[in-house]
């Protein structure tokens, strides 16, 4: 009985410790248009390894030209580090990101940190917009969970903005 007692309450005590949050910031494109996009990154050259760059602070790796489906997100990076601006930590990561989408004819956009081609916003520009989301929850371990918040803000494509 003392045994049960005792297994009982160690359970109870690992089971009420404080688990720690994970956070996370991640900056990406949301494709609102009725056509398929894609997307071109150009990262800076230390983050590029063969025909992929480095898309996170984790050491994770992606392809540097990916399509978009209609009213999907695909993440441009993920950072563990909490205090930025979408448009600043954009800077940091890419020299430049060329998007093409076939309407009439194909356009091709092109974001630059300063200038843009065929889109009426810049997402590099200070004063550009982002959709923010925050995704919370927990991630499921063999015993246990951990609890995660991610700063999710995603950068719009949308046809009425294309020029």
């Amino acid at each position: 009985m003392k045994l049960t007692i005792i297994i009982f309450g160690i359970l109870l005590l690992i089971s009420s410790c404080k688990k720690e949050t994970n956070y996370g910031y991640w900056i990406g494109i949301h494709n609102r248009t009725t056509k398929e996009i894609q997307v071109k990154v150009f990262p800076k050259s230390e983050l590029i390894k063969g025909d992929q760059y480095k898309i996170s602070s984790y050491n994770d790796y992606s392809d540097m030209v990916f399509t978009i489906a209609p009213n999907e997100t695909e993440n441009l990076y993920q950072s563990a580090k909490l205090d930025y601006e979408p448009e600043l930590l954009l800077k940091e990561i890419f020299d430049s990101i060329a998007i093409e989408i076939k309407l009439d004819s194909t356009v091709v956009i092109k974001f630059r940190p300063e200038s843009v081609e065929n889109y009426s916003r810049n997402m590099y520009a200070k004063n550009s917009i982002w959709h923010f989301i925050l995704k919370e929850g927990s991630e499921r371990t063999s015993l246990s969970s951990i609890p995660f918040e991610i700063q999710d803000y995603q950068f719009e494509i949308k046809e009425d903005e294309i020029r």
